[in-house]
C-alpha cells in the first residue's frame, strides 16, 4: 500500500475517533434524560425502574468513560507504519472494545459505527486489498473482519450475562439456558481470536493458503455449531446488535475462507522463463505490481510468476509493472513517466 493511501486510512481512523466521541456525547445526553424518566429508560434497556439509577452508574457511566478514551486514541492516531507488525492487532482490539461497550450501554449506538470504521481501516492497512481480483489479501481482509465481529458478539454477551447476574430484572431469560451459556461464549471468544491471529500471521503467505483455508473453515463450522446450539437470548437493543455482529461475522469469515480454499485449488502455475532473462531484485513484481515481502522471494505471492527480468524492458518506477517502451503514462497506475 502506498504511503498516501496509508495517510488516507489514518485520516479515516481519526474521523472514526471523532464519530465515537460525538456518539458518546449524544448517548450520554440521551441516557441522562432517560434516567430522569425511569419509565423510558426501563423500556429501552429492559430493566426495572427500581434499578435504573444503579444500572446507569455501574454500566452506562463506566462504558462512557472508556469509549471516550478510545475515541481520543483513534482521533490522535498518527500513523499505520507497516514496520510495527503488532499495530493492527492493537487497533483491532481497541475497536472491538469500542464496539462491545458502545453496544452494551445501548445509548452509544452511534459510537458502534465509529468503532466498526476504525476496525475496517486498521485491517485494510495490513491486508492492503485492491478488490480488483480475489487474492489472498481480499480473503485475509474478510476473515479478519469477520473474526473480530464474532469476538465482539461473544464478549458483548458475556458482559450482558455478567450484568444480568448483578441485576434481578435485566435479561431474566438468560438463566433459562443454564451453565452452558458462559462457557460457550468463552469458547467462541477463543476460537475467533485464534482465527484472527492465524489469518494475520499466515493468511498472506502463498504456500499456506490451503492450510489457512482449512483451519478457518474448521473454526467457522465450530462457531456456527456453538451459536446454533446455545440459542442466545436477545431481549433488548444490545442483544440485537450482538446478533447482527455474529451473523455478519460468520458470513464475512466464511466468504474469506472459501476464497482461501478456491485460491489453493486454482493456483496459477509459474510461467516458463525465457532464456534471455535474469533474476529481478526490485521492490515490486514486474507483472502485477505487488510489493515483495523480501528480496529473496523467487515467485510472486499474488500472480505466481517468477521474479525474472528481460534486459532493456521498461517498467513504471511507481507501481513496478511492465509498460510499453514508448509510453509517457503508466497504463496501470496512470502516473506520468516523463
Amino acid at each position: 500500500m502506498k504511503e498516501n493511501d496509508r495517510g488516507k486510512l489514518v485520516k479515516i481512523i481519526g474521523l472514526s475517533g471523532y464519530l465515537v466521541l460525538l456518539g458518546s456525547i449524544f448517548g450520554s445526553i440521551v441516557a441522562v434524560y432517560a434516567m430522569v424518566n425511569p419509565w423510558l429508560f426501563s423500556r429501552i434497556v429492559d430493566i426495572s425502574q427500581f434499578e435504573v439509577e444503579v444500572f446507569f452508574l455501574s454500566v452506562n457511566l463506566p462504558s462512557f468513560v472508556v469509549v471516550v478514551a478510545l475515541g481520543y486514541i483513534f482521533a490522535t492516531t498518527l500513523s499505520l507504519n507497516s514496520s510495527n507488525v503488532w499495530r493492527v492487532p492493537y487497533l483491532s482490539i481497541l475497536s472491538l472494545i469500542c464496539l462491545v461497550l458502545s453496544a452494551l450501554s445501548v445509548f452509544n449506538f452511534i459510537s458502534v459505527s465509529g468503532g466498526f470504521l476504525a476496525l475496517i481501516c486498521a485491517i485494510l492497512a495490513h491486508t492492503r486489498p485492491t478488490f480488483k481480483a480475489l487474492s489472498r489479501r481480499e480473503a485475509s481482509f474478510f476473515v479478519e473482519i469477520g473474526a473480530m465481529l464474532i469476538a465482539s458478539f461473544s464478549i458483548l454477551f458475556l458482559l450482558m450475562w455478567f450484568v444480568s447476574s448483578l441485576f434481578q430484572t435485566y435479561l431474566m431469560r438468560a438463566w433459562e439456558f443454564g451453565s452452558l451459556y458462559p462457557p460457550s461464549l468463552l469458547i467462541l471468544t477463543i476460537i475467533s481470536f485464534l482465527m484472527f491471529f492465524a489469518t494475520y500471521l499466515l493468511g498472506l503467505r502463498g504456500p499456506r493458503a490451503g492450510a489457512c483455508g482449512a483451519l478457518n473453515l474448521t473454526m467457522i463450522i465450530a462457531i456456527s455449531a456453538i451459536a446454533i446450539r446455545s440459542q442466545y437470548p436477545y431481549v433488548n437493543f444490545s442483544g440485537y446488535l450482538g446478533i447482527f455482529m455474529l451473523v455478519a461475522g460468520i458470513i464475512l469469515a466464511l466468504f474469506g475462507t472459501l476464497m482461501y480454499i478456491n485460491l489453493y485449488f486454482s493456483k496459477i502455475p509459474p510461467l516458463e522463463v525465457p532464456k534471455d532473462t535474469f533474476p529481478y531484485h526490485g521492490r515490486y513484481c514486474v507483472y502485477c505490481g505487488t510489493p515483495r515481502a523480501d528480496l529473496f522471494e523467487t515467485i510472486c505471492s499474488r500472480c505466481g510468476r517468477k521474479f525474472t527480468w528481460k534486459p532493456g524492458a521498461p517498467f513504471c518506477p511507481y507501481c513496478g509493472r511492465v509498460v510499453p517502451r514508448d509510453a509517457h503514462v503508466c497504463p496501470h497506475c496512470q502516473r506520468a513517466l516523463d
